[in-house]
């Protein structure tokens, strides 16, 4: 079975506990999710506002190449994403929104 980890400040952080996230036209477990807690959303913020100091400097062409390189990203395993969602949502593969 998948577990799913944060990222937090461009890093894996797999937490300290997991729950499991049910395909609800199952029952079954599509997988396991991490279960933050208060510490994790504090670093996750404070890793934010530190990458907010550096983007919110950055030209629009950089960013739009960023936006670009995260199109990208997706497209390459757009297959797979939609099979994840439509796992954790219980829709058909070729149901609304499970393609984009």
């Amino acid at each position: 079975m998948t577990e799913f980890p944060m990222t937090i400040g461009r890093e894996r952080a797999p937490g300290t506990d997991t729950f499991a996230v049910i395909n609800p036209s199952t029952g079954e477990t599509a997988g396991y999710a991490p279960n933050a807690t208060l510490s994790d959303l504090d670093r996750a913020v404070a890793a934010a506002q530190e990458a907010f100091e550096t983007w919110s400097q950055k030209r629009d062409a950089e960013l739009k190449a960023a936006c670009e390189a995260v199109t990208a990203k997706l497209s390459e395993h757009a297959e797979e994403l939609a099979t994840l969602v439509t796992m954790e949502q219980g829709i058909p593969l070729n149901g609304l929104g499970s393609r984009w």
